[in-house]
């Protein structure tokens, strides 16, 4: 859900502003705006200490920096407590390692570029070594390595032009297509015309792979050798050299990685004092707060600073809730889902936090299309066991890792519903159909994945109306009220025509429909016309959608049942058993992977559409990124 939030002034004695930003930073329950985009107050900025904002600027540069060169310790580093007295002896450990780290890591630099062109020149020697088998060594004459691009090959003969009137018949041009769009070329010419070439080589522009200076001379043979012999050397020196520059700076990034931290904080404390205004002896910091927070930020407040700082809460206009930051607060097995709904944008303040949605519906849908007891149970075992292994890495795996392990949960669930284990090996074990037997009931899947359909599309209908009628939307509410009427109209129809329902309702459905129809093109203005039945149109095609869930389920019964079948056919025991394994593990990573796209397809496109507005920032309270609280 989410979280209803206030306007705030914090208003107070001008001297208690430091006291008042250090509590708001550890309560982390405000954040913090220019009072310049208050419309309420005209003050005066604070002066703001640009001097000490760019000195921690540059600092937080060079730290990073630093922590950068060895990205996987620095993030393993412990946390230390920090204070202002540290940041000198900070200071000075850059100061003094700044120097030799620049040059161990020019060196890995240099190593690093030296080795990415390796493959490049032995890959370009490969493939012209054969083109001139005559010449075995290089000492009396230079060579060049040419790359054209196969529309300037015609320099080629230009250039054995010029070869031929400086060094009449002893040389040697050989080319090969190196890709679909380039030539490669190999120079074979007398040292004394080394100057000419080159200056005809820069003059029309064309590209040389320069060799490394060492192998310059070196047959092409024994260069291709030497190159990749070099190879493996300069894999072993960099790794030694990482393993150096590592240990030179391990000691000191648990400290770098706390000032760090602290460095931020200050920076963030100044940039909220840049924020506040002043008139006089009083001081005001504007902001949001959830207003669930107000009674002990004022408490706080009172107890830490004094009762002259006062919370003062101000209205929110509806034109104001598109600036209006974000904060969703779900329960703890809900908040998994919450990033699935950031990936399509926050939701709108005034709006719905859909997150309890999909949290309800997108496992449901997932175990549908898995839908089998042995998948299930494998596919909740590898995430349990990847967990086990990589641990909350990050928490976006962590959060998937859940989302999987719920839906894997419906898919058991599903998997007894439609007695498959395995495909149509659970029928051999005693397991039957508790509904629909997904092999033989085409019909009656493909019929209830239509009704999940209109299901959902008119929940998520229903949500938009009152989302509308919230925001105020009338043309949006008029539209959404006639797809809901037209949708239930065709449910109707189609319930009749199916012999479902009794015909004496044909009657009420159609005038519905036209009624539903009519509403939707006054909603639309003078486009109405077009745009009322190209919506229902589009209304028709997001319900039948849904029927991916039977098709992509039914498709999966049907592989299972594949690899079964090619068990018994495939010879020896083990070689069946080889077969089998591979199309049912095949058809698990299919069975996890398509399910769940479809599924957030379904979420993002046909439910979402209906309802969810995006365009709300998220709430970042001042503070947010330090490790501390008050209480």
């Amino acid at each position: 859900m989410l979280v209803r939030m206030a306007r705030v002034h914090v208003i107070g004695y001008r001297p208690r502003l430091a006291a008042t930003l250090d509590l708001l930073y550890g309560l982390r329950v405000m954040q913090v705006i220019d009072v310049g985009a208050e419309q309420e107050l005209d003050l005066p900025p604070l002066p703001s200490d640009r001097a000490r904002s760019e000195e921690l600027g540059a600092l937080r540069t060079r730290i990073d920096a630093m922590l950068a060169l060895v990205p996987g310790r620095a993030a393993a580093a412990p946390e230390r407590r920090f204070g202002p007295e540290g940041l000198a002896t900070v200071e000075q450990d850059l100061a003094e390692l700044e120097g030799p780290v620049r040059e161990r890591v020019q060196l890995l630099d240099d190593l690093r570029a030296e080795r990415a062109a390796l493959p490049r020149h032995v890959a370009s020697l490969t493939s012209l070594l054969g083109l001139v088998p005559e010449i075995v060594e290089l000492r009396t004459y230079d060579s060049a390595i040419l790359m054209l691009e196969r529309r300037h090959a015609h320099l080629l003969d230009l250039l054995a032009q010029e070869l031929a009137e400086c060094a009449g018949s002893r040389f040697e041009v050989a080319s090969v297509p190196v890709d679909a769009d380039t030539v490669g070329a190999l120079l074979v010419f007398p040292r004394s015309a080394s100057e000419r070439v080159d200056a005809w080589l820069g003059r029309e522009r064309v590209s040389r792979l320069r060799m490394p200076s060492r192998f310059a001379g070196v047959p092409i043979r024994d260069a291709i050798a030497e190159l990749e012999e070099r190879a493996g050397v300069l894999d072993e020196r960099i790794a030694s050299e990482e393993r150096a520059l590592g240990d030179l700076l391990a000691p000191h990034l648990p400290t770098w990685a706390a000032a760090r931290a602290f460095v931020e904080g200050e920076l963030e404390r100044l940039r909220a004092v840049e924020a506040a205004g002043a008139l006089g002896h009083t001081f005001v910091v504007a902001g949001w707060a959830p207003q669930r927070e107000l009674s002990r930020l004022r408490r706080v407040l009172a107890e830490r600073v004094g009762d002259d700082v006062v919370v003062s809460e101000l209205p929110i206009g509806r034109e104001e809730w598109d600036r209006v930051p974000v904060l969703m607060s779900n329960p703890a097995p809900v908040r998994p889902f919450e990033f699935l709904v950031r990936m399509l944008g926050l939701p709108r303040y005034g709006t719905i936090d859909p997150t309890i949605l999909m949290a309800v519906f997108l496992p449901l849908f997932f175990g549908v299309m898995l839908g089998d007891v042995a998948y299930a149970l494998v596919l909740g075992a590898l995430i349990l066991a990847a967990r086990r292994r990589l641990g909350a890495r990050s928490a976006v795996w962590r959060d998937l890792s859940n989302v999987l392990l719920l839906g894997s949960a419906w898919g058991l669930v599903w998997g007894v519903v439609f007695g498959e284990f395995l495909g149509g090996v659970g029928r051999r074990l005693g397991m039957h159909p508790l509904w629909i037997d997904r092999e033989q009931a085409l019909e009656a899947l493909l019929l209830f994945a239509v009704g999940v359909g209109v299901a959902h599309v008119l929940l998520g209908l229903v949500i938009g109306i009152w989302v509308s009628w919230r925001t105020r939307h009338r043309a949006d509410l008029l539209e959404k009220v006639g797809l809901v009427v037209v949708l239930s109209a065709l449910f109707l129809v189609a319930g009749i025509v199916a012999g479902r329902l009794p015909g004496r309702l044909l009657t009420p459905a159609v005038a519905a429909g036209v009624v539903g129809l009519a509403a939707m093109i006054r909603a639309g203005g003078p486009m109405g016309w077009v745009m009322g039945p190209l919506e229902v149109l589009g209304l028709m095609g997001n319900v039948l959608s849904y029927l991916r869930i039977g098709a992509i389920g039914l498709a999966s019964a049907y592989l299972a049942r594949v690899a079964n079948e090619m068990a018994g056919v495939a010879g020896p025991v083990w070689l069946g058993v080889l077969v089998a394994v591979l199309f049912h593990a095949l058809n698990l990573a299919l069975g996890t992977f398509s399910p769940m796209i479809q599924a957030l397809r379904l979420h993002y496109v046909e439910f979402f559409g209906k309802f969810h507005q995006v365009g709300g920032g998220a709430f970042e309270p001042l503070g947010a990124g330090h490790a501390s609280s008050v209480s």
